[in-house]
């Protein structure tokens, strides 16, 4: 079926139009497409539309206002406006973030709706941990109960996790303005696709599974193999995390993508460890706020903390995280690809 949907605003009139049509598709498409000027006029168009009957005109004016703002667009009579961040550029981890929040919020129905149906099985499997305790079965390293729960998680996780990447990472994507990012979310589903990311998925989380299971296996030399592991983890991740959303964006050969993170070479890869350290941090942080509220709230009610309630927890906060991680993964790629990370990092 041919795609009707008109091509986003190229040029400043271009986005004045459509925010002075009828049509109010047409209108909070326009105001979303003044975020790409960064420029004084474009900062006192989004601020007039702040009052706007439209109470999504408004919303979509009030996150162009502050993109604007962190961009460094200034209103100042006699005074040049001053551009600190190019529109493809974010020179510090902590805009990267602040991004990704912003593009969560721009499409965040169809991200949650996306979410809760990719992760499902998983959260599901951390329900299910719940259930354990009371059946009698402890789920303790080198048990039976133990091994079984991981080759189930093990297998969620390279089955749904290239199915996370095409519903979530496509209602994702759709937050980014420009014809790119359309044309890759309003891209049809295939099953030719989701091998691809199957694939690609083996590549990237492969390794790291392969490395828990021999640290799981150790016996007496597990503590000093999971030291070995973290360092492994840390190494390994920090440069391939973003090869799936580049699977995302080229929708190719696997081997193509790769191909891809292999030519931003060195200096491609201090700009994804600077910014991954950060998001460890923020990840660090939620799940330790998530943990400490499942255990709060199981010592007030049931007055026990069982393993398989630990794992459940952990399980849990892995998915509720999963959608943020992925749109982050999606930001980072977007980045290297258009070449902003060779600005530096702050």
């Amino acid at each position: 079926m041919t795609d009707l949907t008109p091509p986003p605003a190229v040029t400043f009139n271009d986005c004045l139009l459509l925010i002075e049509s009828a049509d109010p598709a047409d209108r909070r498409r326009g105001t979303a497409q003044l975020e790409r000027f960064h420029e004084g006029r474009a900062l006192r168009v989004a601020l007039t539309l702040t009052n706007d009957p439209d109470e999504e005109v408004r919303e979509t004016a009030r996150e162009v206002v502050g993109t604007l703002r962190r961009a460094g667009v200034e209103i100042a009579a006699g005074k040049p406006v001053r551009r600190k961040v190019a529109t493809d550029t974010l020179l510090s981890s902590a805009e990267v973030m602040d991004e990704t929040f912003f593009l969560w919020r721009r499409n965040r129905s169809g991200i949650v709706t996306s979410w809760a149906i990719a992760d499902a099985p998983q959260m599901l499997f951390g329900l299910g941990l719940f259930t354990l305790p009371g059946l009698g079965i402890r789920l303790h390293p080198g048990s039976e109960a133990f091994f079984w729960a991981a080759i189930v998680f093990t297998v969620i996780l390279l089955t749904m996790r290239p199915l996370a990447w095409m519903l979530v990472g496509r209602a994702f994507i759709g937050s980014f303005p420009d014809r790119d990012a359309q044309t890759v979310a309003g891209r049809r589903v295939s099953g030719l696709e989701y091998l691809g990311f199957f694939q690609m998925q083996i590549i990237a989380a492969g390794p790291l599974l392969a490395g828990f299971a021999l640290v799981a296996a150790a016996g007496d030399a597990a503590p000093l193999l999971f030291i070995l592991y973290l360092l492994f983890f840390l190494a390994y991740h920090s440069y391939t995390y973003t090869l799936m959303p580049r699977q995302l964006i080229d929708n190719g050969d696997v081997f193509r993508s790769i191909r891809g993170l292999l030519r931003d070479g060195l200096e491609g890869y201090r700009f994804q460890r600077h910014v991954y350290m950060s998001f460890l941090w923020f990840m660090a942080t939620g799940y330790t706020s998530l943990i400490m509220s499942g255990n709060f709230l199981f010592e007030t009610f049931h007055n026990r903390f069982a393993d398989a309630e630990l794992l459940g927890v952990i399980v849990l906060a892995d998915a509720l995280l999963d959608q943020f991680w992925i749109g982050w993964q999606i930001t980072i790629a977007r980045l290297l690809r258009n070449g902003g990370f060779r600005a530096g990092v702050a």
